[in-house]
């Protein structure tokens, strides 16, 4: 702490008089007499916060801390650097994280391979970016090498249907979904076990549901080594709006193929409820059935 915070420019006797309250912030009052070398890289990411945070200076930079720690040191970190923000203070935060950016700053700065892409209002600088990854997955799937896994087994297309069996690029509201991942193994032999998964995530990054196989037991044995995996969404609960799939493959316990942003299904308003009121875009992520009663009570 006192190192840090000297090299960060406090003076000592603001250390000794922060000392306990910075401790107390990074949660490691247990652990204060352990040496450093022992502590984890989350430890040590939580007392480098408390430290800077702690600081009485005019500008703060914050790079990915909320990789690290519990969801309540990460809702600590995002209050503390709202406070510092709110009190006149600068806080330049670097993050992948588009919810945490949309919640947190008023202007963004979108950097690309190093170099200033654009610079705005958050909200601008978000649909750019999010625009951006909707012009890659514009690429033909099987010619995309962004992807991780052993290549063993690769999707080659994404096609969305209709409960009919049309092939569409969007949906409404509330209609079936009919999600076909065309796969190409790279040899002649049968493909056992596999599991596969279908992550549908939102403009900003973040997961709404994932269709895994295992979660719904699904037998996926003796495949061939080239087919398609089809998998049905019964009254698609998404709200509208513009959906990214990520998409995994495992192959006899390993990581086959893995694609984010392989496709973009577009969500439309729909009669959901079936009440002729049509859920708003941005509202929410998803539509669940619920209803309402009122209940009186003596006074």
């Amino acid at each position: 702490i006192y190192l840090n915070g000297a090299i960060l420019g406090m003076p000592r006797r603001t250390i000794q008089r922060r000392f306990d309250e910075i401790v107390a912030f990074a949660e490691v009052e247990r652990f204060i007499d352990t040496q450093v070398k022992q502590y984890s890289s989350g430890m040590h990411m939580r007392l480098a916060f408390s430290v800077a945070a702690h600081l009485e200076t005019e500008v703060l930079l914050v790079d990915e801390v909320l990789a690290v720690g519990d969801l309540a040191f990460q809702e600590k970190c995002l209050g503390k650097m709202g406070d510092l923000s709110r009190s006149g203070r600068t806080v330049l935060f670097v993050s992948h994280s588009l919810a945490a950016v949309s919640n947190l700053c008023q202007r963004a700065v979108w950097l690309d391979g190093g170099r200033l892409k654009a610079e705005g209002p958050v909200g601008e600088i978000i649909s750019e970016y999010v625009s951006s990854v909707h012009e890659l997955t514009e690429r033909r799937l099987v010619d995309r090498t962004d992807r991780s896994g052993d290549g063993s087994v690769r999707f080659e297309e994404v096609r969305f249907r209709r409960a009919d069996g049309a092939c569409v690029r969007g949906v409404t509201v509330g209609e079936d979904l009919i999600v076909e991942l065309h796969y190409r193994s790279w040899d002649e032999n049968e493909l056992e076990p596999v599991a596969a998964s279908v992550v549908f995530t939102n403009h900003l990054g973040v997961a709404v549901f994932n269709c895994f196989t295992d979660l719904v037991h699904a037998d996926l044995r003796h495949l061939p080594p080239v087919g398609r995996l089809v998998c049905r969404v019964p009254r698609l609960p998404l709200a509208p709006g513009d959906y990214s799939l990520t998409l995994a493959l495992i192959v006899g316990g390993r990581t086959a193929d893995k694609v984010r942003d392989a496709a973009i299904l577009r969500v439309v308003p729909g009669d959901y409820f079936g009440t002729g009121r049509l859920p708003r875009a941005g509202n929410a992520c998803v539509m669940v059935e619920h209803s309402w009663q009122a209940v009186a009570e003596s006074p």
